[in-house]
């Protein structure tokens, strides 16, 4: 597939359809991805302009990590439409998605380009916007199954005792002072710039993985994975 050139400007394929002429069920496996991104970039050109607004980091991680995860729900649907032929596509189809959904997310991302690929790349550990995706899945994960945490601090030594069921302290530390220093939550760690960073790794996906799984039903290179075969 080497010798095809992917234009990210071709003509989109909105679905797959698997007609009986017989009568009887038919298929359609339905291409949302585009949505997804036309409303991931809305948000990210907000975040590039500046626009003030206290959730708009927490909304953009969360659309990112969405819009990754139909990606690759999409691209493994796809992949089987396009492998088994009528009737047998809706029952492989069903039957694969539900070992692929036992995967985790970050599991799902390196497994997907080497599925559609059938084994000949697989996914760049190294490259900078797998890194940032890799970044997105843990943000998102700590975000949405956040759990505070008992948090240990260092504490002075004040040469108390227990005497009498009351608590004695020397009278030279009478008066004291420390610091706490506590970790913030994930939350508070979010910024124009990781957002920019995620965004613009999800373009590159969506250019190098997503948009020649869908036209062709498997990749044509790029730095985002590298060539097993």
């Amino acid at each position: 597939m080497d010798n095809k050139k992917y234009n990210s400007e071709d003509e989109i394929i909105s679905s797959r359809i698997a007609l009986s002429l017989t009568g009887g069920d038919s298929y359609i496996l339905v291409n949302n991805a585009e949505e997804y991104y036309r409303q991931l970039e809305d948000v990210l050109f907000d975040i590039k302009n500046e626009t003030s607004s206290s959730y708009l980091y927490f909304a953009f991680i969360t659309l990112a990590s969405a819009t990754l995860e139909y990606s690759l729900n999409l691209i493994v649907a796809w992949y089987y439409f396009d492998k088994y032929n009528y009737p047998e596509c809706n029952r492989y189809i069903k039957t694969y998605m539900e070992e692929y959904k036992k995967r985790s997310f970050k599991d799902k991302l390196y497994f997907v380009p080497t599925l559609v690929s059938e084994g000949e790349y697989v996914l760049n550990k190294k490259n900078k916007f797998v890194v940032s995706l890799d970044k997105m899945i843990s943000i998102r994960n700590n975000l949405l199954h956040n759990k505070e945490k008992i948090q240990v601090f260092a504490s002075p030594n004040l040469g108390a005792k227990v005497m009498d069921g009351c608590i004695w302290v020397p009278i030279e530390n009478a008066e004291f002072s420390f610091q706490i220093e506590t970790n913030d939550n994930v939350i508070k760690t979010l910024s124009k710039d990781i957002c920019v960073e995620i965004g613009e790794a999800m373009l590159e996906f969506k250019r190098q993985i997503l948009k020649p799984a869908i036209a062709y039903c498997t990749l044509l290179g790029g730095d985002l994975v590298l060539r097993t075969k």
